[in-house]
């Protein structure tokens, strides 16, 4: 199970975040937003720099309910495959 160590709020909606196995990577969600649908609220700066780290670094949330799970964002940085996960 991976936890996230440290994030940084980047701009056009990106994160730098640092894993507690000293690996680290950037995470674009800009497609993810124009998309639409619950990554939406992302679109607000204000909302987008309020991401927090919950549950020790398990979760990456934001106010607006999104949340991602750390070893999903580990396996994307990573280049893993998730179709199976």
């Amino acid at each position: 199970m991976h936890r996230i160590q440290s994030l940084e709020i980047l701009t056009d909606h990106r994160l730098r975040l640092r894993f507690e196995d000293g690996s680290a990577g950037v995470l674009d969600l800009g497609a993810d937003i124009q998309a639409g649908g619950v990554f939406a609220a992302l679109g607000d700066p204000t909302v987008f720099e309020a991401a927090t780290l919950e549950h020790g670094g398990r979760i990456l949330a934001w106010p607006c309910g999104v949340d991602l799970c750390a070893d999903a964002i580990w396996l994307e940085l990573h280049g893993k495959d998730t179709s199976a996960a």
